[in-house]
């Protein structure tokens, strides 16, 4: 990608341009050592409330996976209270993320990397969480990358969120047969063939991660134990399903008085959410029915539908589903997987009532600000005047491309079929690539996101 090519991407994103013009020829290690640990708050509120999601968190983690992965998830936002929540919730590889989430091991090796992924994204995003991605070193090779299905494409829309996990025959149908076409047009060579078998035998189809009943827990249990056979002596990696963490923490609210309990079941609040929120990239947009208030629906074939305030009624545009702003209401359709919170939730929850600092991507930079300076306006009439407010500068953790395979960004997967890149190698690449540089590599990925 050319020069120009970037030009037009910081003109759609004035944060990004400010942050190029700031840091641009800092390194993506010393950008990252700057930036992605969180110095101490000694806010007795926000000691509080950081002590409460902690205890949310282990319960989740706890019930979802074990009792070990939720001491290691613990343990890190304890000592580093931040979390990225720019990566989508789905197999380890696209450089976007897998990239950038080396970079963050690189620089706090003694902590376990927590991510808090977007699992509302659909299967078919071009981050395809839908399976895995990589790149062909066949006769017939091009720079594109290649795709794993592990479901039929009739499920590309729905989201990862409440998604039944893949069964072996699943991989049998859709992964297999995919490399059997790859091979046969010579995209992929005999060697990344067996390679990928051997990869779709041992890790895809283990006992442990085909027993998990939902895709999202599948994904996150994949690639914690992917990265740790990767990375052996880097921290581990634990990706989770953001959404579902705070499923949990407003089923948590809704059965006592909070402010975000007054956000979700307030009518008096609403307008004002609606109008303070409006417009805002990732909330909800009225008058062109953009996004979503407050939640997705999720119907019984895991499609979701986006919701609409009508007086104390939250209500799909085809009038199919209707919810009542009531915590009784609310608290049914969540524990029953009918509702997923939006982005205006996710962010208000973690950046605004909890404070943890959110490494995000490329348009984190504008959208979050807008938010916090939403919420804090919502705090200012409804809240209590001791209420923290947020206050979280936006912190790039996406993109952060320094590592190529033949001038091909590479994935987790090429990695893993051969592409091998020492750990001497990854750490001098992350040292002398610039900020600006990286973006560049990826701008034109990013412009098509936009």
């Amino acid at each position: 990608m050319n020069s120009l090519t970037l030009d037009s991407l910081l003109q759609k994103l004035p944060y990004l341009k400010y942050l190029i013009d700031t840091h641009g020829d800092t390194s993506l290690f010393d950008y990252a050592h700057a930036h992605y640990r969180v110095s101490p708050n000694e806010n007795p509120l926000f000691i509080e409330r950081k002590k409460e999601f902690l205890e949310i968190v282990r319960k989740y983690v706890s019930w979802r996976f074990d009792k070990n992965m939720a001491d290691a998830v613990v343990a890190s936002l304890s000592e580093n209270y931040s979390a990225s929540t720019a990566e989508h919730h789905g197999p380890m590889g696209h450089p976007f993320f897998w990239q950038s989430t080396i970079l963050r091991g690189l620089v706090n090796p003694s902590e376990a990397i927590i991510n808090l992924c977007t699992s509302h994204v659909s299967l078919n995003n071009s981050s395809y969480p839908r399976g895995l991605v990589f790149h062909g070193d066949g006769a017939n090779a091009s720079q594109s990358y290649l795709h794993i299905p592990f479901f039929w494409s009739n499920k590309r829309m729905c989201p990862v969120f409440g998604l039944s996990g893949y069964t072996r025959e699943d991989i049998k149908h859709h992964a297999f047969p995919r490399i059997d076409t790859y091979l046969h047009d010579e995209m992929i060579t005999r060697e990344q063939y067996s390679q990928v078998q051997l990869f779709l035998n041992d890790f895809v189809l283990r006992e442990d991660v085909l027993w998990e009943e939902f895709y999202s827990s599948q994904i996150t249990r994949l690639n914690h134990i992917w990265w740790s056979h990767m990375f052996p002596d880097s921290p581990p990696f634990i990706p989770l399903g953001v959404e579902e963490l705070v499923r949990e923490i407003l089923i948590d609210h809704l059965g006592r008085n909070t402010i975000i309990t007054e956000l979700l079941t307030g009518i008096e609040i609403q307008p004002f959410i609606e109008e303070y929120f409006n417009g805002i990239s990732c909330c909800f947009e009225r008058k062109s029915s953009r996004w979503t208030y407050l939640f997705w629906h999720l119907d019984e074939e895991n499609n979701r539908h986006a919701l609409w305030r009508e007086g104390e009624t939250l209500i799909t545009v085809d009038k199919h589903f209707v919810v009542q702003l009531r915590a009784s209401s609310l608290t049914e359709h969540l524990t029953a997987w009918r509702l997923i919170p939006s982005w205006m939730l996710v962010y208000t929850i973690l950046s605004g009532y909890y404070q943890i600092t959110c490494f995000g991507g490329f348009s984190q930079g504008d959208y979050l600000i807008k938010m916090q300076k939403a919420y804090t306006k919502i705090l200012e009439q409804f809240a209590s005047p001791d209420e923290i407010k947020p206050i979280q500068s936006a912190i790039l953790n996406e993109d952060m491309l320094f590592l190529m395979s033949d001038k091909k960004p590479l994935t987790a997967l090429d990695r893993q079929i051969g592409a091998i890149i020492e750990a001497h190698t990854i750490q001098q690449k992350a040292q002398t690539m610039t900020l600006k540089n990286s973006l560049e590599l990826m701008s034109g990925e990013i412009l098509r996101c936009l």
